[in-house]
């Protein structure tokens, strides 16, 4: 019944850097104010999860001393109806990343990809908030390292596709089962051309990407469905 934006960039410099946000009622048409705290720190490109009664932040980055990049390896979980955070465990948590792909599973939230500032990333963990614990994703016949990448859950798989792997922008893919902990592969045939930042939604049966840059900016997409791998 609401949508909730938080922190991100205002400006043109790290102080411009926010960690604060609102909650949007669509049907009064008013603005709520987060609290404040102790919330994540001020940080951009980190991912947002609603699980049903609370919203996910983890990973991104902020400026540090002497405008040092510092990648994120933190989050905290936020309340609506109570107006209150509470940190995330750090243990087991992946390593420091922003621009990463996330999906929430219904029990879970997925983080995978991304980059750390030096390199691009193809590792991952699952996140379950009752139990505050992490458990790393399976690196076998995971897709190659990548930011950028485009996400959906599918119901049963979290589909991985695109990015940017420091050279070029991917058009290759991959399917995770949090299950079995496991990877599938993608077909290429009749994939839109390699791209990162596209937006993609999931329609019930299939997966629709669209847009993103390949190096410009594209107004071409394509639907997966992954019941025939097609």
């Amino acid at each position: 019944r609401e949508m909730m934006i938080w922190g991100g960039d205002q400006g043109q410099s790290s102080a411009d850097y926010v960690s604060s946000g609102g909650r949007y009622n669509p049907a009064n048409n008013t603005w709520v104010s987060t609290s404040m705290g102790p919330g994540p720190s001020r940080r951009v490109f980190n991912t947002a999860e609603w699980t049903g009664s609370q919203m996910l932040i983890w990973g991104g980055y902020e400026y540090g001393l002497g405008n040092s990049i510092v990648f994120a390896a933190s989050g905290s979980r936020y309340d609506p109806a109570l107006d209150s955070w509470s940190p995330m465990t750090t243990d087991g948590t992946p390593t420091p990343r922003s621009a990463h792909a996330s999906v929430w599973t219904g029990s879970r939230m997925i983080v995978w990809g991304g980059t750390n500032g030096i390199t691009r990333l193809a590792s991952g963990a699952r996140y379950h908030p009752i139990a505050d614990a992490w458990s790393p994703t399976s690196q076998i016949g995971a897709p190659s390292a990548r930011s950028v990448p485009s996400a959906a859950w599918s119901g049963s798989r979290m589909i991985v596709w695109g990015g940017y792997d420091g050279t070029a922008r991917l058009v290759s893919g991959g399917r995770y089962d949090p299950v079995s902990d496991t990877w599938a592969g993608m077909t290429l045939t009749n994939a839109p051309a390699g791209r990162s930042g596209a937006m993609t939604v999931w329609a019930g049966d299939r997966m629709f990407i669209w847009g993103g840059f390949p190096p410009g900016v594209s107004n071409t997409g394509g639907l997966y469905v992954p019941s025939g791998d097609a």
